[in-house]
């Protein structure tokens, strides 16, 4: 509602609330507290990382698409080392909404990479121990039918132990939001307090703390290391149990970090070429060539540029073996493949060249029809 109207807290109450008809949306490095019932809710699906939810009723509601009456799937949902901790306890008069939980998602095949959830209350605090012991809902609800690709979250939530060691429970009570904000302030301080002093900070500041605030959960559990400083070099090697393309997710790096100005980055051959045209000689060759044979052959055979990037595929007489050619950007490079029980299934034999989607490429590559 609005000013005049105002809405006793509920579980109306959403501190971010994106639409269903978003094809999708990025939430990275949000910090979001005190929801009287959702910090988040996304019906939109995309790439939600490095985000800090503290002291939410519902840290995050992934609905992917999903209205009342219709499902929408298909909208995939990365979520990369997030930090949920403290559960908010909202209580309100009217339309109860969550008052302890983590995430709900409903999307389909989500995953979920080194996200943490830990510490629904302050474990160090016998007054929050006291009154809400283990008593909170739970921490990451997934969507069963269509469960994650990947789930390796940590969970100290409640009575809920997940991915966890004697180790790990020992590092949530010296990681605690609480203790974080007091270093922060450099005094006694609530978490209420806490994230009402960092909502008034200049913008620059209030991004640096966050970042901090980030960091302090994230390297306490090993899932990142310290900030880096120096320049380095950097190759994009996509991980199989994220997105696998996105350049700005540090899982797809060998850093396990971003790129900064002054870092050399490097593509890992074929996995950075999602883009690039894949051509067929649909023509049996002498798989003994190398490299500049091959060249040859592409130029004078197929009438194209061996040197722009694209990949060509030859295939011997015997239908189990291929070899690919292509420019990496600084030398020609070769590779073979041997398929031991099947044969690869070949376009008719004739002279020209055909080109391939990156779907068909790889059904190709593994054998199949």
């Amino acid at each position: 509602m609005d000013a005049d109207d105002p809405m006793p807290p509920s579980y109306y109450n959403h501190n971010l609330y994106i639409q269903w008809d978003f094809s999708e949306v990025d939430l990275i490095e949000v910090f979001t507290s005190f929801a009287a019932s959702q910090g988040m809710q996304n019906r939109a699906g995309g790439h939600v990382a490095r985000n800090v939810c503290v002291s939410n009723g519902l840290a995050f509601n992934n609905m992917a698409g999903w209205r009342e009456g219709e499902e929408r799937p298909g909208l995939f949902g990365n979520f990369l080392l997030n930090v949920v901790t403290q559960a908010g306890y909202p209580l309100s008069k009217s339309f109860q909404g969550a008052i302890s939980r983590g995430v709900d998602s409903a999307g389909y095949n989500d995953s979920w990479l080194g996200n943490l959830f830990v510490n629904h209350i302050d474990p160090n605090n016998p007054a929050e121990l006291e009154r809400y012991g283990e008593g909170a809902d739970h921490a990451l609800k997934v969507n069963q039918e269509h469960p994650p690709v990947y789930n390796d979250s940590k969970i100290i939530w409640g009575k809920e132990r997940v991915n966890v060691t004697p180790e790990d429970l020992e590092i949530a009570r010296r990681t605690t939001i609480q203790i974080f904000a007091e270093k922060t302030m450099g005094r006694k301080v609530t978490v209420r307090e806490f994230c009402d002093w960092l909502s008034t900070r200049p913008a620059k500041q209030r991004v640096k703390i966050v970042t901090q605030c980030w960091g302090f959960f994230q390297e306490a559990f090993g899932n990142v290391g310290p900030e880096r400083t120096a320049n380095t070099s950097l190759t994009f090697a996509p991980d199989v149990r994220s997105d696998g393309f996105r350049w700005d997710n540090e899982a797809n790096w060998s850093t396990g970090d971003l790129p900064m100005d002054g870092d050399s980055v490097h593509a890992a051959g074929l996995y950075t070429t999602f883009q690039m045209r894949i051509m067929v000689a649909t023509k049996p060759i002498d798989l003994r060539k190398g490299h500049d044979g091959l060249a040859a052959l592409v130029s004078s055979v197929l009438r194209k540029d061996p040197f722009t990037g694209s990949v060509f595929v030859f295939r011997s007489r015997r239908a189990d073996r291929l070899k690919l050619l292509y420019w990496d950007g600084t030398g020609l490079v070769t590779a073979c493949k041997r398929l031991e029980d099947a044969r690869f299934a070949w376009p008719a034999i004739k002279d020209g060249v055909m080109a391939l989607n990156h779907a068909q490429f790889k059904a190709l590559l593994a054998g199949l029809d």
